[in-house]
């Protein structure tokens, strides 16, 4: 009898997860060392703190959030999404309960500082060579390469 987990691989389709996986959370870590020192409200002790703070928000963002968003979709929809600014800052406020070393003053701090650690891992994965986006020109001739522009002209030539 074969069971489900057998065949089940801990493989994203383009491989190299658990470099990857690594990869996002030493750029959270950096995130979260530059946005708590752009903020008084936010304290982080020393860099292995900002690692464990990082780990806790991938589990809370991989288990907790896709929930608080299905129990809050009405809200969300109101909201045009916003809300999802405060359920970001609530995830926070409880990486804070749980991490030593990790200290948020208040939500507001949190909301704020939530906001700031999304587009600094943004900027921060841009540099990211692996998630370049990659544009391919169709080629509907046959051609490997065009040496004039009249392939792109439309039915003029027959």
């Amino acid at each position: 009898m074969v069971t489900i987990m057998e065949n089940f691989e801990f493989r994203h389709p383009k491989g190299k997860t658990w470099m990857r996986f690594l990869t996002k959370v030493l750029v959270t870590t950096l995130a979260v060392f530059i946005a708590s020192w752009m903020f008084e409200g936010v304290v982080v002790d020393k860099f292995t703190t900002a690692i464990m703070v990082a780990i806790v928000l991938a589990f809370f963002n991989i288990f907790l959030k896709p929930l608080l968003i299905i129990l809050t979709i009405p809200l969300t929809i109101v909201t045009f999404g916003l809300f999802l600014i405060v359920i970001n800052a609530a995830i926070i406020l409880l990486a804070s309960d749980i991490v030593e070393g990790f200290y948020v003053h208040s939500f507001w701090t949190a909301f704020w500082f939530s906001i700031i650690l999304s587009v600094l891992v943004a900027v921060l994965e841009s540099f990211d060579p692996a998630k370049r986006k990659i544009f391919f020109h169709a080629n509907f001739n046959g051609n490997d390469h065009h040496e004039d522009e009249s392939d792109f002209d439309s039915d003029e030539k027959t």
